[in-house]
């Protein structure tokens, strides 16, 4: 496993850990695409926290890298509502796929989010097309 720094989803006051999300994405061969944008923020004046992204199972038939970027915070993903945040802009992570060249068909692997030092965690496993 190696570790990606992000700055990740909304703040609460208790612990949390959501059940693995699942996210579908097409692709072409070998052409990065962006599966996710992750962000993170804090409630009381919206300025951007530091969190992590781990790869717990790698793609078998690409790679994954990063890039940071605008993230503009909508619904927070542990509550499923909008804060008084929504709508601001805030530095994120980008995760990018590419496949290896001439591949074609699906590939699989799993993100686990983690944010204000292991209190809130989020997993998501990601499922490929790859045309």
């Amino acid at each position: 496993m190696f570790k990606l720094m992000v700055i990740c989803c909304a703040l609460l006051a208790a612990p949390s850990a959501l059940s693995a999300t699942e996210f579908t994405r097409q692709v072409s061969s070998g052409k990065k695409a962006l599966m996710r944008a992750y962000s993170n923020f804090n409630l009381s004046d919206c300025s951007a926290y530091k969190g992590t992204v781990t790869v717990v199972e790698k793609p078998r038939y690409g790679t994954l890298s990063t890039t940071t970027g605008p993230y503009k915070i909508d619904i927070n993903r542990f509550t499923g509502q909008r804060s008084k945040c929504a709508g601001k802009t805030i530095s994120g992570l980008n995760v990018l796929y590419v496949s290896q060249r001439g591949f074609r068909g699906t590939d699989t692997f799993t993100l686990r989010a983690t944010y204000r030092e292991g209190m809130l965690s989020a997993t998501d496993r990601y499922t490929v097309e790859v045309r």
